[in-house]
């Protein structure tokens, strides 16, 4: 009987480890326990605080990020294939190789920050 109790602890316990998973962290609409994400990021802000995503509770018209699409230098391109943080010269040149060429590697930590150290 008390394998039987023990097995269903063990069971039982990883559920309780990870309470709300698949709520309100699943789709970024409450602050991260770990750092992991930007609350409302994703579009939905039910109990985010006012950030660059969220304002009221709801998402903003518009996301405020520190540089616009229209706002990034066209004098970077793609076709010059850089991969890794020490190849680029500037922070406007991170967030051009992570939002327009797809170099996810950029991101590490996956926050939407390129390069941590060159766009601090």
């Amino acid at each position: 009987m008390r394998c039987f109790i023990l097995l269903i602890i063990l069971v039982l316990m990883p559920f309780q480890a990870y309470p709300h998973r698949s709520g309100c962290h699943r789709w970024h609409s409450c602050p991260s326990d770990r750092g992991t994400y930007v609350c409302g990021d994703l579009g939905y802000c039910s109990y985010c605080p006012d950030n660059q995503y969220c304002e009221g509770g709801r998402p903003r018209t518009a996301p405020q990020t520190a540089e616009s699409a229209d706002e990034i230098s066209t004098d970077f391109s793609c076709s010059d294939n850089k991969r890794y943080c020490g190849e680029m010269r500037s922070c406007d040149e991170a967030y051009f190789f992570l939002s327009e060429c797809w170099v996810s590697g950029l991101d590490g930590d996956q926050d939407g920050i390129p390069c941590e150290k060159l766009c601090k």
